[in-house]
């Protein structure tokens, strides 16, 4: 059994969305800040966007579902809530979501067709 994601690029993508939240959670803490904490703002804004888009491709061209980084994207487009680390949340989810063996995958699967109807 071999997963998309191995242990190394694991690692740098935990990495990445680690530091963007870092960066987006300063910004949004130093925003009450006149003028400093505008550009703390607007750099850990920039910073979440460049990352987020650089796990996309990644996970994209892996063959992985991205609908998870999807609804993390959402979550840091809205202005307080983005300092919470929603997208490393998204980024650990989908790494494990991966590496699960296949007995534990199809149980996961028959788990979303049953929550499916119930969220529409």
């Amino acid at each position: 059994m071999s997963s998309k994601i191995n242990i190394v690029e694991a690692v740098f993508m935990i990495i990445l969305a680690v530091g963007a939240d870092a960066v987006a959670g300063f910004g949004t803490l130093g925003n009450s800040m006149p003028v400093i904490g505008q550009m703390l703002w607007l750099v850990g804004w920039l910073t979440n966007i460049v990352v987020w888009a650089i796990l996309m491709f990644w996970l994209t061209m892996k063959g992985v579902s991205t609908s998870l980084l999807l609804g993390s994207g959402a979550i840091e487009a809205i202005p307080i809530l983005n300092a919470l680390p929603a997208l490393t949340a998204a980024t650990i989810a989908i790494i494990i979501k991966e590496n699960l063996p296949e007995n534990i995958k199809r149980t996961v699967e028959k788990a979303e067709k049953v929550t499916r109807p119930i969220s529409k």
